[in-house]
């Protein structure tokens, strides 16, 4: 997604190509650009989007933990899924390189098991149980009261400010304390709708008050 806003701008000249920036020419007083949730400023004596280097620490430190060997490629990214919450695309030809192993039998592993995604998420990946013990429980309206209050739908799951993303599985294995949800992994049984969101306003706070 790319966003422009523009004040008493000349010219805008942007090229693109597989959805990477190769190069932006800004002519006037000042604009705000916005990549992949990046929010970088310029004015008229700044003429080229710089984007900054991927930190490719946590994938080194992957390595080291699981073993640079293609045999723990599941567990190397379990790893970095772990710290970003789904797999950045950067990794994959870093780890192609690292391992001796195809991007294409990298991808292939991640696309097959469905725990792994390559869909950028919140720092708080917020998920509701859709099955038959949390529906009869009164799951849907707290599903519903959430989005609702984040800005959210079925299909644009992260907030804006990339702090929350809601899903929705199909069990998270605890039915008797129904009907949960899960917030980075840790489960808050009986939940309502009140409930939730007060989860969700502390998260809140606590990402304020840093």
């Amino acid at each position: 997604m790319i966003v422009l806003e523009k004040k008493n701008a000349e010219a805008i000249i942007i090229k693109l190509k597989f959805n990477k920036i190769l190069s932006i020419f800004l002519c006037g007083i000042y604009r705000t650009i916005i990549i992949d949730g990046v929010i970088a400023q310029f004015n008229k004596k700044e003429n080229l989007y710089m984007p900054e280097p991927f930190d490719y620490s946590v994938v080194d430190a992957a390595l080291e933990k699981c073993g640079c060997k293609q045999s723990a490629i599941i567990a190397i990214l379990q790893t970095i899924q772990e710290h970003y919450h789904y797999l950045p695309e950067e990794a994959f030809p870093y780890l192609s390189k690292k391992l001796e192993m195809s991007e294409a039998r990298i991808f292939s592993v991640a696309t097959f098991y469905e725990n792994f995604s390559l869909e950028k998420k919140g720092k708080y990946v917020i998920k509701f149980c859709d099955g038959t013990a949390c529906h009869v429980r009164g799951s849907v309206p707290i599903l519903e009261r959430v989005r609702s209050e984040l800005g959210v739908t079925e299909k644009k799951k992260t907030t804006d400010d990339q702090l929350f993303t809601i899903e929705t599985v199909s069990c998270l294995g605890a039915c008797g304390l129904a009907p949960v949800m899960t917030v980075n992994d840790v489960v808050h049984p009986a939940m309502t709708p009140d409930k939730a969101m007060e989860v969700i306003y502390s998260l809140k706070v606590k990402e304020e008050s840093k």
